[in-house]
């Protein structure tokens, strides 16, 4: 059973896992604030949306990706020292800030389904994983391991619209309604 007590309290462990670039650092600043101190926070950054995998796409790899993740980032984090006891309103924090301030693991996974990962999530023993805008496929292997499964949010009515820019081709293709699921 991987329900801990926390100051009397009860909390579930929880992984976090989205994509590493603009999109997924602003959804990951949301529920990591949503959810710090009720629950036990880790955190799996997705890589594939940026560099080679999408380099046809200029827009996506330098605005959601290159630039802010590689340049804007770093000299954030360099500038702006975050402790666990700054305070920042509605500020969004880098990636390695949010780590800092809220004291939990964020780290990039190159797959989900390789041995060492599978065996770091079950090592874990995550009670829930969250998944928003993370590009990798769970599989069976994973899906066994959290206690209460996991909760995908996904920007389009699947099976019919896979991948990120789901919204963009519901609305190329006429659609009258956009789901989400």
């Amino acid at each position: 059973d991987s329900v801990v007590i926390q100051k009397g309290r009860v909390i579930m462990i929880i992984l976090l896992c989205t994509d590493r670039d603009l999109t997924g650092n602003i959804c990951l600043n949301k529920l990591v604030k949503a959810l710090h101190g009720q629950h036990s926070l880790h955190v799996f950054l997705s890589d594939k949306s940026g560099g080679k995998a999408c380099a046809k796409h200029l827009e996506n790899v330098l605005l959601w990706h290159d630039i802010p993740i590689d340049q804007l980032f770093p000299l954030l984090d360099m500038r702006n020292t975050v402790t666990q006891e700054t305070e920042i309103g509605d500020a969004l924090l880098t990636f390695q800030q949010l780590a800092t301030k809220y004291n939990i693991v964020v780290e990039p996974v190159a797959t989900i389904s390789g041995e060492a990962v599978v065996e770091k999530v079950r090592v874990m023993a995550p009670d829930l994983i969250l998944s928003c805008r993370f590009l990798h496929i769970f599989r069976e292997n994973v899906i066994r391991i959290p206690r209460f499964g996991i909760l995908n949010i996904h920007p389009g009515p699947l099976p019919k619209y896979p991948g990120l820019k789901a919204p963009f081709w519901q609305l190329l293709n006429g659609e009258l309604e956009l789901g989400v699921t």
